[in-house]
């Protein structure tokens, strides 16, 4: 594929400062975007439309803003705590499971320090005792206690029970926990002894637990302590240092100890994190992130927001890391937005997003998903008028479904499970020879097997159309006659020929999986695909009717003689409405259904009605995403009216152009293609770009839709090119 001059083929940097507007000479500009709302960068340097949330529950209270926090115990069992007034709430599996009583104050819990060891998590604060938050067993019990200290005061310890000496923050490192500052003594840090975390009897030995008071000129309050290859780093008001290990590894009170500042940035009370080698911190202006890592002759603390410093004129109020499908790093600010660091050293990504919602993110937590992390928020929204706080999660970045792509927020998805035919039994229809008119009518069908009580119906008959297209209970059953229960047909029209019955319901299907197991009862509708043999009912979808344990029937109400069944097929539950939105009632919402648009809907009380059946929906509140390409003229140096080709993979739906109140909706389909089920497009789409281009060009690039885009690359491709 020709697509000419090259404008744009990297996001590489994301959303850059206004500031870096006339830096056209570097690689930033080339390869970033004036705007990148609600977009992120992959490792191939691709611009992906972010996905959507999905409702989890609602948080402690509406009234105030509570904080994330999770847990890991096991490969399968990984938990999502959420901080509250006087209280931890548990969630696991995507749903809240237990509570447990804490004694922090809603405000005083967003600066708790923790730290996992085991299955406790080891929770510190300066105004109250420590506490052990244990997660018990395989279940979902949850205790809470607080910690037991051992410790000789003859040797200088302070008493971790006295509430002027309850330590501040912590940190785990080489099999120690580190316990630094109080009210009294707030550039101090003790270390446990090796492998007791609440032992701190001091000794001299270099397993003993020891003492540290660190050295400085100024105000090196500690806030929060970090294991790292090269030792424990410590970060205070107005610098980071790193207690260093020896060369063995280690630090103890029989070796010498070194500590040394590293920087002098200063940090705030949020936990500085790991990350692939390097620790992550806010500054404690709280509008600022770096990053400390050692080289052989140095040791760096360079900022990470510089390029997109715009983005931090609010204050950073929580952050978190996920690893997966690659590092991304979530700053949540006062502002209710998520300053989103896709980040890459591999590929040189360094990235900045700006990912808004309807409402105010208010704080963030990650957890390892199953391809997957998974990204946790409270979020503040306006629901009917009144103010409501949600715990909720981001669906996977990298999905290869296209129905099961999410782009709502606050969502509910929609996938009720499917199942492998194993058996198409089918009614064969009877031929009619005969009907009387007569109170009540009589069916003359030579060799039907139709028994009083059993529902059949008549169709394609000459003469007598009344019959036609309807369902009768039968009676007075014998032989080749049957008669209509309740139907006096003596003012119908004279029989003259034809026409066939059969009983109904007219096939009965046998599944793989019990109805129990895939949660299906009659009333409900399914939906054929695959079918061998029986292909007349593929793609429609059926009523279910005497549902047994492992079988069910249905009603097609024609007259159709069936190709036998042979093999194969699978078959959906289909709904026409969905319920379980009451979080949103009254709203407008999005709709998506298999994989493609659907109009949006009200939420009535709890429920929204679809315009037909369908398996795989999403519901929830609409976000746009947007691209605003840097000034192009610089790059292009065009002085007419050009074609511009936007490379797509895996898109529908989208707006471009110059303008961004009046774009050109992007169409993949012909006509004749509309009413069909949509597919995504991988390829080019080519756009008229309009007007004078000698001042200053900027291509936008929106997805409204609440469908999947991912936009590899724009270019020219015609055009007087100068220079």
């Amino acid at each position: 594929m020709n697509i000419g001059h090259p404008a744009q083929n990297s996001f590489k940097f994301g959303e850059i400062d206004p500031t870096f507007a006339g830096r056209f000479d570097t690689e930033f500009y080339n390869q970033g975007a004036d705007t990148y709302k609600n977009f992120v960068t992959m490792l191939s340097t691709a611009a992906l439309f972010r996905p959507g949330t999905v409702y989890v529950g609602n948080t402690e209270d509406s009234g105030y803003r509570t904080r994330l926090a999770s847990m890991v115990k096991s490969s399968d069992t990984k938990f999502i705590i959420e901080l509250g007034d006087g209280k931890t709430r548990v969630f696991k599996d995507h749903a809240h499971v237990t509570d447990v009583a804490t004694s922090w104050s809603v405000a005083d819990a967003r600066t708790v320090c923790m730290e996992q060891v085991g299955n406790t998590l080891y929770c510190t604060h300066g105004d109250y005792a420590t506490k052990r938050l244990t997660a018990v067993g395989t279940t979902v019990t949850w205790t809470v206690s607080d910690m037991v200290w051992t410790y000789n005061v003859t040797s200088g310890a302070a008493s971790f029970e006295v509430a002027e000496h309850y330590p501040i923050c912590l940190g785990h490192h080489n099999d120690r926990m580190y316990y630094g500052a109080n009210n009294t003594n707030p550039q101090d840090f003790w270390a446990s002894v090796v492998g007791e975390v609440s032992n701190i009897t001091l000794g001299v030995t270099d397993d003993a637990g020891f003492n540290y008071r660190i050295s400085s000129r100024d105000n090196r309050a500690i806030r929060w302590m970090q294991t790292h290859i090269s030792g424990l780093m410590v970060g205070t008001y107005l610098g980071e240092g790193l207690l260093m290990d020896n060369a063995e590894g280690y630090v103890g009170p029989a070796s010498p100890m070194k500590f040394r500042w590293v920087s002098e940035f200063g940090c705030s009370p949020l936990q500085g994190t790991p990350f692939d080698q390097r620790i992550m911190f806010v500054q404690q202006s709280l509008r600022a992130l770096r990053e400390f890592y050692p080289t052989a002759d140095a040791y760096n603390s360079p900022a990470l927001h510089y390029l997109a410093a715009h983005l931090f004129q609010s204050n950073i109020i929580d952050f978190a890391i996920s690893r997966e499908p690659w590092p991304m790093l979530w700053l949540v600010k006062a502002d209710g937005k998520i300053a989103l660091l896709s980040r890459s050293r591999e590929t040189g990504v360094m990235a900045w997003s700006d990912i808004v919602t309807d409402g105010s993110f208010e704080s963030v937590a990650t957890i390892p998903g199953d391809n997957e992390d998974e990204v946790w928020v409270t979020v503040k929204r306006t629901v009917g008028g009144s103010t409501v706080r949600y715990v909720e999660y981001f669906k996977p970045f990298l999905e290869t479904i296209q129905a099961a792509h999410h782009h709502v927020d606050c969502g509910v998805y929609v996938n009720h499970l499917s199942d492998v035919v194993a058996d198409v039994i089918i009614q064969t229809p009877v031929a009619i020879s005969a009907i009387t008119r007569a109170d009540p009518a009589v069916v003359t069908a030579s060799g039907h097997s139709l028994s009083d009580g059993d529902i059949a119906y008549l169709d394609d008959v000459s003469g007598m159309a009344e019959v036609n297209g309807q369902l009768f209970t039968v009676t007075q059953s014998a032989g080749d006659v049957f008669a209509l229960s309740g139907i006096d047909s003596t003012l119908y029209n004279t029989y003259i020929s034809g026409g066939e019955a059969v009983i109904m319901p007219n096939i009965e299907v046998k599944t793989t999986t019990l109805l129990a197991t895939l949660g299906w009862a009659t009333g409900d509708h399914v939906r054929f695909t695959g079918l061998g043999g029986t292909t007349e009912l593929n793609a429609f979808h059926y009523g279910l009717t005497s549902v047994g344990t492992s079988s069910f029937s249905i009603y097609t109400k024609t007259i159709t003689h069936y190709t036998t069944w042979t093999a194969g097929g699978t078959m959906e539950k289909v709904v026409a409405s969905v319920s379980g939105l009451a979080h949103l009632a009254s709203e407008v919402v999005a709709v998506t259904v298999e994989g493609a648009f659907h109009a949006s809907k009200t939420v009535a009380v709890s429920e929204v009605a679809l315009d037909a059946y369908y398996n795989k929906i999403h519901i929830g509140k609409a976000f746009e995403g947007h691209i605003k390409s840097m000034n192009l003229n610089p790059i292009l140096k065009a002085t007419k009216a050009t074609k511009v080709q936007v490379l797509l993979h895996n898109t529908l739906g989208g707006e471009v152009g110059q303008d961004e109140d009046d774009l050109e909706s992007m169409i993949f389909r012909s006509g004749s293609e509309v009413a069909s089920t949509a597919e995504w497009h991988t390829g080019a789409y080519v756009h008229h770009m309009v007007g004078d281009l000698s001042t200053e060009t900027q291509l936008n690039i929106k997805q409204k839709q609440s469908l999947p885009m991912t936009v590899l690359a724009f270019a020219v491709r015609e055009g007087v090119l100068g220079g």
